[in-house]
């Protein structure tokens, strides 16, 4: 499918950036293992519920049909979540079908590990304090990295401080983010997984295609 993300302008864009550093923030959190007040969550449909207000709060309109409401973040047995994140995506011997290490997932890992690591360290932050002490390329991370990029794109006071932050989206976007998610995606497809995870990989597919397509159009 060609994306056509928006006719708003870059202006738009970076008026949205508040709801696109959460909705980052949001999937960042969602696809990592799952906690109690998570699967709360999803059981209460609020996983569902938050996905919604985050992309209706894009400056386009999202150029894709969201699995939000019927049969994807609002479904499922909440007692199979912790035991289905452990199968398809923390398997502790052999390697997860799934891995959510971008740098698995096509290219030379240890040169994608080194290249975002250069991105951290040039905005003062570094992987090795966080709680997991997570490996550059963790999903996650990458995602955490994007909604930092975009709060500074919010808070940014002059021209070049926007263009920079968001120069740097585009370039996670493009040579990274939007290249693990086709894989991703066919490796999960092969395993039968419930909805939610499903709907999740797919939203983030999804909004990395449109993100990237937005920044790079304007």
């Amino acid at each position: 499918m060609t994306v056509t993300p928006t006719a708003a302008g870059a202006a738009d864009h970076q008026a949205a950036a508040v709801a696109r550093s959460e909705l980052w923030a949001s999937l960042a959190d969602w696809l990592t293992f799952p906690t109690d007040d998570f699967v709360s969550d999803f059981a209460a449909g609020r996983i569902a519920s938050e996905a919604r207000r985050l992309v209706d709060a894009l400056a386009y309109p999202f150029p894709y049909p969201l699995p939000l409401d019927s049969d994807g973040l609002a479904s499922g047995d909440p007692e199979e979540v912790e035991v289905e994140f452990i199968r398809l995506f923390d398997v502790p011997s052999g390697g997860a079908p799934v891995p959510l290490y971008g740098g698995v997932h096509g290219g030379d890992r240890r040169q994608v590990m080194e290249e975002l690591l250069r991105f951290y360290r040039h905005f003062g932050l570094s992987v090795a304090n966080a709680p997991e002490r997570d490996l550059p390329d963790a999903i996650p991370t990458v995602l955490e990295f994007l909604a930092f990029l975009c709060a500074g794109e919010a808070e940014a006071v002059d021209a070049e401080a926007v263009q920079t932050f968001r120069s740097v989206q585009r370039d996670i976007l493009e040579r990274h983010v939007t290249k693990w998610m086709p894989p991703i995606a066919g490796r999960l497809a092969k395993k039968d997984p419930m909805s939610l995870y499903r709907a999740l990989i797919d939203l983030l597919g999804h909004f990395a295609a449109a993100e990237h397509a937005a920044l790079s159009a304007a």
